[in-house]
């Protein structure tokens, strides 16, 4: 009996080592038999980062903080999880999480929704592709960058694209053919420039020999966005949400409050010292220049803030040029 406890002990540790999933589940003697009773399996999936798998819940969770480990997956390098891919029907991902990895939920086929935490700033390359039934997923305003076919081939419906995103990738939304609706809120967001970048369908012309791809939903975006230069380039359908921003709304949330004011005067400050507005888009700049004098500055701030002081007595909007001596 020693020696077999020894045994065991000894392939654990060197699991543990080589960084192999484990079951959580005590070992049970019974007898000479030794039998494994898991029901949750668990590994690391980065420097600060472990996963856990309930395979009767069939949940997986994400825990720890920091950036999740890139994944692989077309030189056959999968997630350690993506052998119970088939399985998994819901994500738990801690809200310190900052970055969803390539590959990372590849072919997880039974999820059907996905909420990102808060924190995270990018979705890798081919994070979801091939999740054929995920139909939700909600994108919160931390994210920057939407990777290489990061939901490829999911079941989407509609999605919204915060304002936060500056860039989607090539065929992010490719093969998404349930896909009717997409909503880009960053006037000045990079779209990659093709037509499957967003797209739920392709036709095979047999005469020229190469695939058409087509979107026949709506892409929703600012008068003068890249969205809708997006959707013109190809021919999809576009619906304006209206002028890119207001004076004001220099998160571009449709509020003009004191966050606004922080960004503005944020913004003011690092221009005095670095000669440039920080992260601030071309037209979240236009937006903070309340005076309309080409430059941002700490009376821009004070207009924001005296509006949402105003506004917040009276609960009326007005036009912020007002303010403006």
């Amino acid at each position: 009996m020693k020696k077999i406890k020894k045994v065991l002990s000894f392939l654990t540790a060197a699991a543990m080592l080589c960084g192999a999933a484990l079951p959580v589940e005590p070992i049970m003697q019974m007898g000479t038999m030794i039998t494994a009773h898991a029901t949750k399996i668990l590994g690391t999936c980065g420097e600060n980062l472990t996963w856990e798998y309930d395979t009767s819940t069939k949940v997986l969770t994400i825990s720890g903080t920091g950036e999740m480990e890139d994944y692989d997956i077309i030189n056959s390098h999968y997630a350690q999880w993506w052998q119970y891919g088939d399985d998994i029907e819901r994500l738990d991902i801690a809200d310190s999480v900052t970055h969803i990895g390539d590959g990372a939920f590849y072919k997880c086929t039974s999820l059907t929704s996905v909420t990102i935490p808060d924190n995270v700033r990018s979705i890798g390359s081919t994070a979801f592709t091939y999740c054929f039934s995920l139909s939700t997923v909600m994108i919160p305003d931390s994210v920057t960058s939407i990777g290489d076919s990061a939901f490829y081939g999911t079941s989407l419906t509609s999605v919204t694209i915060p304002v936060s995103v500056t860039s989607i990738e090539n065929a992010a939304f490719y093969g998404c053919t349930s896909l009717t609706s997409v909503t880009i809120k960053n006037p000045d967001c990079v779209i990659y420039d093709a037509p499957g970048t967003i797209c739920n369908d392709e036709h095979f012309n047999a005469v020229n020999g190469y695939h058409a791809y087509v979107f026949s939903g709506t892409i929703y975006g600012y008068d003068d966005s890249t969205a809708q230069a997006y959707a013109e380039k190809y021919g999809y359908a576009f619906d304006s949400l209206g002028n890119a921003f207001k004076l004001g709304d220099v998160n571009l949330d449709s509020n003009i409050n004191a966050g606004d004011a922080a960004m503005t005067l944020s913004a003011a400050a690092a221009y005095g010292a670095t000669g440039s507005y920080g992260n601030l888009t071309a037209t979240q700049i236009a937006a903070a220049d309340i005076d309309e004098n080409g430059s941002v500055n700490a009376s821009d701030a004070a207009y924001i803030l005296q509006y949402a002081a105003i506004k917040g007595a009276n609960g009326k909007e007005f036009d912020i040029r007002k303010l403006v001596k």
